[in-house]
């Protein structure tokens, strides 16, 4: 499964995933921290879910 965890959650989260066997990276890792979510999702691989809270 990979997985893109949102900004508001901790990169720690990522390296949980990653530990855990998923592919999983930290949106700042790969975008600014500020960039705006449609950016995120074109970015987006078709096959990833994003991390988030509400």
């Amino acid at each position: 499964m990979n997985f893109l965890v949102d900004a508001q959650l901790p990169p720690a989260l990522a390296a949980r995933l990653c530990a855990a066997g998923h592919a999983a990276v930290h949106v700042t890792q790969v975008l600014p921290g500020n960039a705006p979510d449609i950016d995120l999702l074109r970015g987006l691989d078709s096959g990833a879910l994003v991390v988030e809270l509400r």
